[in-house]
């Protein structure tokens, strides 16, 4: 039984100290670990039944949050790499769907003395900016109720027309959202002009 499926970036945080319950338990499959109790976010990772995670202090932002601190714990988790090397990662998971103690869990097949290993994760890709088409939040990706801890519910996203241009020596490219130059297929410059790109187009 897979502990978790983490994505192929890995973010770090600073450790707490744990309060309360010092760990809880996921109690469900396909389980989001997001980076913010909000209606948009980033999915870290997706974590199994029975992953051990250790329950941090609510960030500075979220404190005296009634409402977040009602719903979400912030938690953390620990693994090594293929070379060795220890990584700590943490982010925000429904308390819902955790248990304080592993014997609580019930799921068919779970064997609850797996915690969490390296054998346990499958790597996936991250589809970031630098991609054809994604400046967005990835949680989309991950639907209810497929996935547990997410919104059920999203907005509907902006439509926004990327502007592409064609370079001195021809390349088709658009300005990311780090305002560095992303290239793509010339399919997409196919109607743009080479003296579009006259040092105008916009930074970030």
């Amino acid at each position: 039984m897979r502990c978790f499926t983490i994505l192929f970036f890995v973010f770090l945080i600073i450790p707490g100290k744990a309060h309360g319950q010092e760990f809880v338990y996921v109690n469900t499959d396909n389980l989001i670990l997001r980076d913010r109790p909000e209606q948009e976010y980033m999915v870290f990772a997706i974590l199994h039944a029975p992953c051990k995670l250790r329950v941090e202090h609510t960030d500075v932002g979220y404190n005296n949050n009634k409402a977040v601190e009602d719903k979400f714990y912030r938690v953390s988790y620990t693994f090594k790499d293929k070379k060795g090397i220890g990584h700590y990662t943490g982010g925000w998971v429904e308390k819902k769907y955790t248990v304080l103690d592993p014997s609580a869990i019930r799921l068919p097949g779970v064997d609850t003395s797996v915690q969490l290993s390296l054998d346990e994760i499958s790597l996936i890709p991250y589809m970031g900016t630098y991609e054809d088409d994604p400046n967005e939040w990835n949680y989309r990706v991950y639907p209810y109720p497929m996935y547990k801890g997410g919104e059920h519910h999203f907005k509907t996203p902006a439509i926004r027309k990327r502007r592409y241009y064609v370079g001195s020596r021809g390349g088709c490219y658009y300005i990311g959202g780090t305002g560095k130059k992303v290239y793509v297929d010339g399919k997409y410059c196919k109607n743009v002009k080479r003296d579009r790109i006259k040092k105008t187009h916009p930074r970030k």
